[in-house]
């Protein structure tokens, strides 16, 4: 029910076709253009480019495919039957797209749980990042939202409700660590990949 609402502006067609459907926000005649770019992490994150981007100035596309990762490397995925063939041909049409409309700026992400080697992760961005940077004023790659293993918004209100309005992250109740985590991993591991790149 707290689905985001670009999943019902019909531009994230998950499995479903390799089209590209772009979500334009925004005066789609504005000077300058931000491109938000992922899988359901890209998603996670649209709700704040608006606010961020303003029109008339700003328009904004979202360019998302949930389960589709934006790393140059074959993986299988369940959804999908198998090999996921609609995203490699997805990515493929949005590097063309982006080629297009030459955006002053990109911010990339994608989850860190995909099952990628250390140089999958490192190799397959870094053919990505090149590609989009070759398209792009900037480019930002946002780093994948770390997984609790506990309902973060339910536990914050609780704490809210029990201690009468105030919430502490000192008091330790709604937080856990990083330590292990696929987000711990994986970070460092996207800074490697675009290491070197000046607009990335």
């Amino acid at each position: 029910e707290d689905m985001p609402a670009l999943y019902r502006m019909g531009c994230d067609d998950w499995v479903h076709s390799a089209e590209v459907k772009p979500c334009v926000i925004g005066d789609p005649d504005a000077a300058r253009t931000a491109v938000l770019l992922g899988d359901s992490v890209g998603v996670h994150w649209y709700s704040l480019f608006p606010a961020i981007f303003r029109s008339p100035d700003w328009q904004v596309v979202v360019l998302t495919k949930s389960s589709c990762a934006w790393v140059d490397e074959d993986y299988a995925y369940f959804g999908a039957d198998g090999g996921f063939q609609v995203c490699i041909d997805w990515r493929e049409e949005v590097l063309g797209y982006l080629q297009s409309i030459r955006p002053d700026v990109v911010f990339v992400g994608n989850a860190p749980t995909y099952s990628f080697s250390d140089p999958q992760w490192v190799q397959g961005s870094r053919r990505l990042f090149e590609r989009i940077a070759a398209s792009a004023t900037d480019v930002v790659v946002i780093a994948g939202t770390p997984k609790l293993s506990f309902d973060g918004p339910g536990c914050l209100q609780r704490r809210y409700a029990a201690t009468g309005g105030t919430v502490s992250s000192e008091d330790g109740a709604c937080s856990e660590s990083l330590e292990g985590k696929p987000a711990q991993r994986v970070t460092p591991l996207l800074a490697r990949a675009a290491d070197g790149l000046d607009n990335v």
